[in-house]
């Protein structure tokens, strides 16, 4: 006799926040894996964090609600509830909630049921992006829904420091690109895991690594969620991808976009052991990039700067702005110079270029001093 078992049911998890803390809680459930999480004002004007989960029944998804609401501080959290979803309610919202998105100047962020190219039926006039004495271009397409972003370049380095400079910045320039290169379409099923692009996080990652990827990079991703960091590098020229998380569902969901995008031969997928363990300090790349949290990203300084490529850069996100200067304090030496700083609501991207071991030792004999 064949044993039946429960089909999975789709539930909404409805944290209620006490006060302004909705943020800091949704940064908190992305720790503790939860893919994605929407902002809710509830009757009464109440705050609460909402997150779906995949259970056999009613009471496992409780279970799995209080386990989450336990590691949270209990000073932020008001109570919790469980919803069951209905399929076709559940399917009609990720269509609600994940429009396409344009990003940069040739990306666009689409779920699987829109078309490619459907973000730029309309290509901007070439006089519209821009010189190259800009110091802060806006993004060419829709702005993300929680506001639009802003670059700002900081300033590479003096004279004695030119090397180091050109390689900074060459591709600082948003007129480097031609308004009729061929648009590249990412498809990222929302409901897999984190990273859909429409958080401004993942959004300032994917619109730096247009910029400062080169053909032939060796790029890492750490922390990789649904992979859509990966499949952006792979898409726009990276040699080789490496993608490391510590949620086994994250590493499935990046292999299953992989494919999906076709890219799934250029993209190696670490196991989470490996990740754990930091494996990738030992490994060489181009272009790193880590989409986690600031306090994280602190804690492996060592193993994200030891990774890079003399001339090559570190990406860093996940960073609530009011972290930043913590952030920034703690990567910015004689080694490493901030060349993009870009905010977007309450969060942070930031990008480091690893200065040349020549051009290092050139700004200490000068006595030139690293910007910050």
């Amino acid at each position: 006799m064949v044993k039946q078992t429960k089909t999975p049911v789709w539930f909404e998890i409805v944290v209620e926040v006490v006060g302004d803390t909705a943020e800091d809680v949704s940064v908190l459930l992305a720790e503790e894996g939860c893919a994605g999480s929407e902002l809710r004002t509830l009757s009464g004007g109440a705050s609460a964090v909402v997150v779906s989960t995949e259970a056999a029944s009613l009471a496992a998804a409780q279970a799995e609600a209080a386990s989450l609401c336990s590691n949270l501080p209990t000073d932020n959290v008001r109570s919790h509830q469980v919803n069951a979803l209905d399929e076709q309610v559940w399917t009609e919202n990720w269509r609600d909630h994940f429009p396409p998105l344009a990003l940069g100047r040739r990306l666009e962020v689409i779920p699987p049921w829109e078309s490619p190219g459907c973000t730029r039926a309309e290509q901007v006039p070439e006089d519209a992006v821009g010189d190259d004495s800009a110091a802060a271009q806006e993004p060419v397409g829709r702005a993300s829904p929680r506001g639009t972003r802003r670059e700002h370049i900081r300033g590479e380095a003096t004279a004695d420091d030119s090397a180091a400079a050109q390689e900074a910045t060459r591709h600082a320039s948003p007129s480097e690109a031609t308004s009729d290169a061929a648009v590249i379409s990412i498809v990222i099923n929302p409901a897999m895991a984190f990273g859909t692009g429409h958080h401004e996080t993942t959004a300032g990652c994917l619109e730096l690594i247009e910029e400062l990827l080169r053909e032939g990079d060796r790029v890492a991703d750490i922390g990789c969620g649904s992979g859509i960091l990966s499949i952006a590098a792979a898409k726009l020229g990276a040699s080789r991808v490496r993608a490391f998380d510590i949620d086994e569902e994250a590493l499935n969901a990046t292999r299953d976009n992989a494919v999906t995008n076709g890219v799934a031969h250029l993209i190696d997928v670490a196991d989470a052991d490996d990740t754990r363990r930091s494996t990738y300090e030992t490994e060489d790349f181009d272009l790193v990039v880590a989409n986690i949290v600031a306090e994280t990203l602190i804690e492996l300084r060592g193993a994200l700067t030891s990774c890079v490529n003399d001339g090559g850069h570190l990406l860093l996100s996940g960073i609530e702005r009011k972290r930043l200067p913590l952030v920034e304090k703690a990567f910015i030496d004689s080694s490493w110079r901030l060349s993009r700083e870009r905010p977007a609501g309450e969060w942070a991207s930031i990008a480091l270029h690893k200065i040349p071991a020549d051009s290092r030792d050139q700004g200490l004999q000068t006595g030139q001093g690293i910007r910050r």
